[in-house]
This record gives structure tokens, C-alpha cells and sequence, in this order.
């Protein structure tokens, strides 16, 4: 059965996202060790599609829809077996599936009435938080896609630099409908068996985004759509001839009461933890959205509380520091830069201790760890507005504050979190600089 896509909402495309395809084709090298480097990167995504043409995929038209305001989507599970076919979206979806499957970072991109997908050779999937511009810029707030002639001409300078390389899908499917003569990028260079070389689909990718006869619609980042926004892939379909529903009802709760004998508590509890850490994570983008900075700064708070594991002691001491996710970490980061236009974040503020050690002639950067200096932190906390240039302010100082606007605030100035040192928020903002140094050297670590 095909997924229905409601064309009005461009971002559900990537639902029909699932990384589960990985288990209907097997490639024959070992992507774990091919994902580590960039040439490794592109021989996998090569591996991926030369996998796919052995398929023999034919490309057709989209399935017969009555309702013009929605397209149905061809599942893997479909392309995958007899009759064996799907449309430029179908197998751009199907191709990204696999991609980010196999531990790669791919963008599903539409260009006029036509869908093509490219994928990152400078990250692995696990690095799709990364601070870097390449990746950065497609963490765009959900409400927005990343469109428009500015930003296809990044897309781009991405693919011209080799930083990601661009994929015509439609190459891996064997097609008589485009002929050598036709001047559509996927119609050039067809082989005998009528599909394009891994070489030739790269270089028609590349032609897609440079017709001018075919709009740059959108490009969607698959693991910010994931990560980011929290949209959910769509669930595998059955595979053909699978038992009945009533005969899957039944095994459904044979296996029920097997896993609750076995016990079943440990992992309710571990699910509760995903779901309230995504709850956390919704309400801080919430708080962000409205420009509520100290509501935004107090959900911080309880977010990190939360990842680290430290809310009933309220406090995350220096060696739970150490061992903070990086990826929690930069994405809270990236979260505050995004909606403060990086006025605020844990990376402005770690940028300006830095800075202040410079201009005093202090290198405040060892083994890649950050280092305490009290006159540099003093002054730190003069430039984000923690210090009045005597004294440190008390928390409820800096609450009377809440309301600025960003014209208004001091660069660096939140979060202001208490929660990653261990003081109440009665005591000021100086106390035990030595934990929120070691906050600066992970972030640091986390970079690397």
C-alpha cells in the first residue's frame, strides 16, 4: 500500500524518509568503516546506487490519485519488489532511505516537477549537528525550507567544493521514456541497459540544480527533519503475502504477554525518558519562537538537567560535564543561535572568554581543554552583562531583565544556566568558575 503525501505540506516529504529500507538491500562493502571518510563516504553512496541498479527498477509515473492535492508515494518495500518501479520522487526518497540508513547524511531536493537527492561527503550521520556552515544551514527553523535563489546558489558552491555530491535517482532505473536526444539532464548518457553509470547520474545531478529550465523548488536535510523538527518516518509496509490482520492481531498479543513476563518496566521507563526529552526539547523551541528569553533560559535549565541525569540533585557537577552528549549539546547550542540570530548561545559565550584571554595575551587553550583564568572570567562577565564591573549580579538581578529585546541585549548574556554548576540561584554567578570552565572545555572537546 503507498503513502499518501498532502502536497500543501512539503515537509512531510520526509516522512516517506524510513532508514528500515537498509533492510531490503544489502550492499556488499562494510558501510560502518566506508562512512568514517569522504572518499570512503562516496564509494558507499556509489555501493548504494550501483546496489539499486542491479534491482532492475523501471521508472514510471506516479500511481492514478484522484485527488490533485495529493500524490501517493511508492513505498521501498514496493520499488523493491515486482513489478518493481517508481517515479524521480519515489526513488529520491527511496535513495535518501538508504542513504541515511547506512549512516550518511542526504538532502531530498526538488527542481521544478522533478526530485533528485545529494549527499554530504564531509559528515557521517552522527555529525549532522555539526557547527559548521555546510551543515548549519539547513537547520532552518520548521516553519521555513531552505529555498530561493540564495540559497540555491550555496547548494550550489556545496556541490561545486565537493562537499556533498548531487544524484540523479532516476539513473539506477532502466527507462525507455528518455531518449539520448532529449536535453533533460537524466536522459543524457543512458547505457544499452538504459540507465545512467554512478559517474553520469553525479554529473546529471549536478546539471538539475544548474537548469535554468527547472525552478529550484526546496532542499530538505533529511536528519534535521529527523532531529530537529522531531518528524517521524512513516512505519515500514508489510511485506507482500503477510499474514492476515486477524492472525497478526493474535501473535500481537502473544508477544504482549510475553514481554510482560519477562519484564517490562525497565523499558517503559526508558521510553518515558525519550518522550520527556522531546517534550523538553518542544517546549524550549517554543519558548525560543516567542522571543520568552527567561522561560527559554529555565527550559534549558531542565532540558540539561534531564539528558544528564542530575534533576532530582538539581546540579550537574564537573565530571558529568565531561561526559555531556556532544550532540545534546550542539544542538541546544545551534537551537539559541538560530532564534537569536547568534546573539545568545553557549558558543558566543565560550567565543568571548576566549577573546578576553587573547587580548590580555593569555592562551586559554590547552590539549584542547580550556583553562581558568580569574581576571579573563571576570572580564567575561562584564561583557555579557553577569558583572557590573565590580560585582558579580545576584540571579534575581539578572531576571529583572527578562523582557529585553535583542537590539538591547549584551552578546553572550544566555543562556544563564545554574544547572551545569552547582549553586543556588540565590549566590551569584562567580562561584566555582572552575565547573563552568570545564562546561567551555567540553563544548570545546565537542568541536574538535
Amino acid at each position: 500500500m503507498a503513502w499518501e503525501w498532502k502536497k500543501a505540506n512539503e515537509k512531510d516529504l520526509a516522512k516517506f524518509v524510513n532508514e528500515k529500507a537498509t533492510d531490503k538491500l544489502l550492499i556488499e562493502k562494510d558501510p560502518l568503516e566506508l562512512v568514517q571518510n569522504a572518499s570512503g563516504r562516496e564509494e558507499l553512496v556509489k555501493a548504494i546506487y550501483e546496489a539499486l541498479v542491479s534491482k532492475n527498477i523501471r521508472y514510471n509515473f506516479e500511481k492514478y490519485n484522484p485527488d490533485v492535492k495529493t500524490q501517493l508515494i511508492r513505498t521501498p518495500v514496493e520499488i523493491l519488489s515486482k513489478p518493481c518501479q517508481g517515479t524521480c520522487l519515489d526513488l529520491a526518497l527511496l535513495f535518501c532511505s538508504l542513504c541515511f540508513g547506512y549512516g550518511l547524511l542526504p538532502l531530498l531536493i526538488l527542481v521544478g516537477d522533478h526530485a533528485l537527492a545529494a549527499v554530504s561527503l564531509k559528515h557521517k550521520r552522527d555529525e549532522w549537528d555539526s557547527l559548521e556552515d555546510e551543515r548549519t544551514m539547513f537547520d532552518t527553523d520548521k516553519s521555513e525550507l531552505f529555498q530561493g535563489e540564495a540559497n540555491l546558489a550555496k547548494l550550489q558552491k556545496l556541490v561545486e567544493d565537493r562537499a556533498y555530491i548531487a544524484v540523479e535517482c532516476t539513473g539506477f532505473a532502466h527507462t525507455q521514456s528518455f531518449f539520448d536526444n532529449s536535453e533533460l539532464p537524466e536522459a543524457k548518457g543512458r547505457t544499452l541497459e538504459r540507465v545512467l553509470p554512478f559517474d553520469r547520474a553525479v554529473e546529471a545531478g549536478k546539471e538539475q540544480l544548474n537548469n535554468p529550465n527547472r525552478q529550484f523548488q526546496f532542499a530538505i536535510d533529511i536528519a534535521v527533519a529527523r532531529l530537529s523538527w522531531g518528524i517521524e518516518p512513516e512505519p515500514p509496509e508489510m511485506p507482500p503475502n503477510f499474514p492476515n490482520v486477524g492472525f497478526r492481531w493474535f501473535v500481537g498479543i502473544g508477544m504482549t504477554i510475553v514481554i510482560l513476563l519477562l519484564g517490562i518496566p525497565p523499558l517503559i521507563e526508558q521510553f518515558n525518558k525519550i518522550q520527556h526529552k522531546k517534550e523538553l526539547y518542544t517546549s524550549l523551541k517554543k519558548s525560543l519562537d516567542k522571543k520568552e528569553w527567561e522561560q527559554a533560559n529555565e527550559d534549558t535549565r531542565l532540558l540539561m538537567l534531564h539528558i544528564a541525569e542530575r534533576t532530582e540533585i538539581n546540579w550537574i557537577e564537573k565530571n558529568a560535564i565531561n561526559k555531556f552528549p556532544c550532540g545534546d549539546l550542539k544542538r541546544i547550542n545551534r537551537l539559541w543561535e538560530t532564534y537569536s540570530d547568534k546573539t545568545f548561545g553557549f558558543n558566543a559565550q565560550k567565543r568571548i572568554y576566549l577573546e578576553v584571554g587573547r587580548e590580555r595575551g593569555i592562551d586559554l587553550v590547552e590539549d584542547n581543554r580550556i583553562k581558568f583564568d580569574q581576571k579573563a572570567f571576570d572580564e567575561f562577565g562584564n561583557r555579557v552583562g553577569w558583572r557590573d564591573g565590580k560585582d558579580w549580579k545576584t540571579w534575581d538581578q539578572l531576571i529583572r531583565f527578562q523582557d529585553f529585546s535583542l537590539t538591547e541585549a549584551q552578546e553572550g548574556n544566555l543562556p544563564r544556566i545554574s544547572a551545569w554548576i552547582p549553586i543556588a540561584r540565590t549566590k551569584e554567578l562567580k562561584n566555582l568558575p572552575d565547573e563552568r570552565i570545564a562546561f567551555f572545555s567540553r563544548l570545546q572537546s565537542c568541536q574538535k
